[in-house]
């Protein structure tokens, strides 16, 4: 079935004749797209929403979504949202006879191919005023489908967002980041690179508990205890009060306090706009107890009236209450040129100003770690959190990520600084404070984007080999206006909807790629590793390992396991071996052709596989498929076959090609 549809979705047919094989029911099961479908028909958009409509009802399949009295085999899978309003469409009724008079597709299947090439008893006559138009309308937000999957729930809400991405793009993006929690997204501008990693972060978003304190007034200041106020005993006044307070510029001083237990005087000291207060007697022992590290401490000022205060009132807050915040989980990081080092990203520490420079990357860092301590407190499962780093490439990765690279990868700390006022907290600005060493949180992911001019730097193979680069670099304008692109053996319908720390993929991986389909995937991979060592541009254990992990996943969370360990293999090299292949003609045009070769036939392939003159690339499918359009042939890795078939023409044209375009 895979075959002849692939082989049928090539030949054109007249306008008005219809081959059942070709139709988008089946299509999206073996990789076809609906923009191909209505080339080979040569109809238009409106008029291909009818006839998936009547072949819908016709092949009497049921849809994944369905309303909650509708029932199976009589809903339309169409919808569309056009002018802010949901739309639902059906066939004619003159349409709907026409597909009804159609063979079983099962008997059909018993045909010749070269009869259901030909159209004859398959095909018929499309009537007149076939365009599907809309004949229900409801006003958002009443909602038209019921999704019954978080993979499913996740591709609608990019279809909402105007996002339009074929679901195998999704699907890879989602097995990757639980592979490794660095992904590369490369491609042409406007393909929507940072709104994925927005979206994603949108779905695992997540609500916390916290205690927020009534207003206060202009004497007054609400403070977080840090840590430094109970090792140290002692408080740096907010500026917004100590300049009230009238005391000389430099020094030492005194200060009446007061709280709920008494009086006393205190020492003070003024460095610079640095108004310390420090704690002794019964005023220290009560902070310490009352007041956990993190909870609210309001500061307010008294004294006679007319005259300036005289007297620090330390209490409790006396209204709080508690409300659900959504927990900020992502942050876009726009890298600089001028980036040489990491300070661009974690912040460095100011020695005239005595304060660490946080950055909203580190920012993001602290409620990533703060979040990962209180749900293992509640012994649940963390937020995720992302760092969407945009045009990451605009200066030298190696520069300012390797350090935090290094530390992801081998789970040791970030160094930041080494003062210990710094690291509890102690700052005139009332800060948070900053630990002198920090480890990558577990819930953390991040997402790059990558744009590629005059401008910009190419990846090291360092960089490469800890993150999954993936390309977005097809544009679908014929398939802008019915949304999200589905059909793909990778539809992650058993994905839980979670995304944890990946555990780190290890030899128990591989053991089990080894075995799955009698190791004849394993094969393939072993003649490329071999291939590539020839040229010595072979990879390690570490590449292997977090291949078969993600093929392992592909398996483990989609429906069909046979068809989706083809893909995700596919995906793996593409995005694994291949993106680190760059060089000159003289380097690379003999291991592009054989890697092709192999692409094609695989290991062990028939010779005739292997010949690439019977080959071409489809220059509208950007796809490699055999010359004669009669052959039912296709690449055994068709996107990796594609993605060097294009690299071996620009090596030929401008003597010089790399993985990214």
């Amino acid at each position: 079935m895979r075959d002849v549809l692939r082989v049928l979705c090539r030949i054109p047919v007249p306008r008005g004749q219809l081959v059942l094989y070709r139709l988008l029911i089946a299509a999206p099961d073996v990789g076809t797209t609906s923009e191909q479908v209505r080339n080979a028909l040569q109809i238009s958009s409106a008029q291909h929403r009818g006839l998936m409509a009547a072949l819908t009802l016709r092949i009497n399949n049921t849809p994944r979504e369905l309303l909650p009295d509708e029932k199976p085999g009589l809903a339309l899978m169409v919808r569309q949202e056009w002018g802010g309003a949901q739309n639902t469409y059906w066939p004619t009724p003159e349409l709907l006879a026409a597909v009804t008079r159609l063979p079983a597709l099962a008997e059909l299947m018993k045909r010749p191919l070269e009869e259901v090439a030909q159209g004859g008893a398959v095909s018929f006559e499309l009537p007149q005023g076939m365009a599907a138009e809309p004949v229900v309308a409801v006003a958002p937000p009443m909602p038209t489908v019921v999704v019954k999957t978080p993979f499913g729930e996740l591709l609608a809400d990019l279809d909402a967002s105007g996002l339009v991405f074929p679901s195998e793009l999704i699907a890879n993006l989602l097995l990757a980041l639980q592979v490794k929690r660095f992904v590369i997204l490369t491609g042409i501008s406007g393909t929507g690179k940072t709104k994925i990693g927005q979206t994603l972060a949108k779905r695992f978003r997540a609500t916390r508990r916290e205690e927020v304190v009534a207003e206060v007034d202009e004497r007054s200041a609400v403070v977080q205890v840090q840590p430094y106020m109970h090792t140290r005993q002692r408080m740096v006044l907010p500026v917004s009060v100590s300049s009230q307070l009238g005391r000389p510029d430099e020094g030492p001083g005194r200060v009446n306090a007061r709280w709920p237990g008494g009086t006393l005087e205190l020492a003070t000291y003024r460095q610079k706009s640095a108004f310390i207060v420090l704690f002794k007697g019964k005023l220290k022992a009560w902070i310490r107890d009352s007041f956990a590290l993190g909870s609210s401490l309001v500061i307010r000022l008294d004294g006679p009236e007319g005259e300036l205060p005289d007297t620090v009132v330390f209490e409790a807050p006396s209204d709080t209450q508690f409300t659900e915040v959504v927990v900020k989980n992502a942050e876009i990081v726009a890298v600089r040129p001028d980036w040489t080092d990491h300070r661009g990203l974690l912040g460095h520490y100011n020695p005239l100003a005595q304060r660490y420079v946080v950055t909203p990357f580190l920012s993001l860092l602290l409620r990533a770690t703060d979040e990962v301590a209180q749900a293992h407190e509640q012994k649940g499962a963390p937020t995720p959190f992302f760092v969407l780093l945009d045009e990451m490439n605009l200066a030298r990765v190696e520069h300012y990520f390797s350090d935090f690279l290094s530390c992801l990868e081998s789970g040791e700390k970030l160094h930041l600084h080494d003062e210990p006022q710094v690291e509890e907290g102690e700052t005139e600005d009332d800060g948070p404070a900053i630990p002198r060493q920090l480890a990558v949180p577990e819930n953390l992911f991040i997402i790059g984007t990558v744009n590629v001019d005059e401008s910009t730097y190419l990846f090291s193979p360092k960089v490469l080999d800890r993150a999954f680069a993936i390309e977005l670099n097809t544009v679908d304008l014929r398939g802008l206006a019915d949304g999200m692109a589905r059909g793909s053996e990778l539809d992650l319908v058993k994905w839980d909807g979670t995304l944890a720390a990946p555990v780190q993929p290890s030899r128990k991986d591989w053991v089990w790629f080894s075995k799955h389909q009698n190791g004849e995937l394993v094969t393939h991979v072993q003649a490329l590793h071999d291939l590539l060592a020839r040229h010595h541009r072979h990879f390690g254990y570490r590449v292997a390992e977090e291949l078969a992990r993600f093929v392992w996943l592909a398996v483990a969370q989609t429906a069909n396991p046979g068809e989706s360990a083809d893909e995700a293999l596919d995906l793996a090299i593409l995005q694994k071996v291949l993106v680190k292949l760059n060089g000159t003609q003289a380097e690379l045009q003999e291991l592009v052709e054989s890697m092709l070769e192999l692409m094609l036939a695989g290991a062990g392939g028939a010779p005739e596989m292997r010949n690439l003159a019977k080959w071409r690339l489809d220059p509208i499918t950007s796809t490699v498929v055999a010359k004669d359009e009669a052959s039912e042939v296709q690449p055994l890795f068709p996107r990796s076959a594609a993605k060097l078939w294009r690299m071996q023409e620009r090596l030929r044209r401008q003597g010089f090609a790399s993985w990214i375009e």
